[in-house]
């Protein structure tokens, strides 16, 4: 039976909360691998999202897998998320003040009908120059330790956040339109993956 569900391989709860938040039908499953964060940042975001999913396919849990992988990209370096809190305080340093990239890596594969699907978003952020202060501050927060870049927009981070130019939901950590729309070129119909089918 074709099962109109997306299947989430991620572990992150904002990406869930999204999902959740337009009403798609969603199970999550938790990968694990060792993410990349060496190389081209297209290339790295695609290998990561391909891997969650391939790593983590079942037989018995039919639907679209989707894997997602989220970078922060300046001065021809990519970022993930910091090991420690003075890698955070390094890494907001780095962005105080400064335009950055976010690049998410979306891979489908539809294991219904064995067929897959890669793209990726790109969206420019400005931070505003931080204080010492209000580094030291958003660092004593925890914040910082689970978000690629050591910031989250949707959180205390938003409050350093100068402008972006893209979308909102890339820099949160899943680009919901870009999502929508790889669904409908696979030639399926994303509402029929919403609750009641909306």
């Amino acid at each position: 039976m074709d099962e109109k569900i997306i299947i989430l391989v991620s572990s992150s709860p904002r990406r869930s909360e999204i999902l959740k938040k337009f009403k798609f039908k969603y199970k999550t499953l938790t990968p694990k691998i060792e993410e990349e964060i060496e190389g081209d940042p297209i290339e790295v975001v695609k290998r990561n999202a391909k891997k969650k999913v391939l790593d983590n396919l079942n037989t018995d849990l039919l639907g679209l897998y989707v894997g997602v992988d989220t970078i922060v990209y300046i001065d021809g370096k990519i970022i993930g998320k910091p090991k420690s809190l003075e890698e955070a305080r390094e890494i907001l340093r780095k962005l105080s003040g400064k335009k950055h990239k976010v690049i998410s890596g979306i891979y489908i594969y539809d294991n219904i009908r064995g067929i897959e699907k890669f793209s990726y978003i790109e969206t420019e952020v400005k931070l505003k120059e931080l204080s010492e202060e209000e580094l030291e501050w958003y660092v004593s927060t925890g914040e910082p330790m689970d978000a690629a870049g050591g910031y989250k927009i949707q959180g205390l981070g938003g409050l350093f956040i100068e402008w972006i130019n893209g979308d909102y939901y890339n820099v949160v950590g899943l680009p919901i339109n870009k999502l929508y729309n790889m669904i409908m070129e696979l030639g399926l119909n994303p509402m029929e993956f919403m609750e009641n089918n909306l």
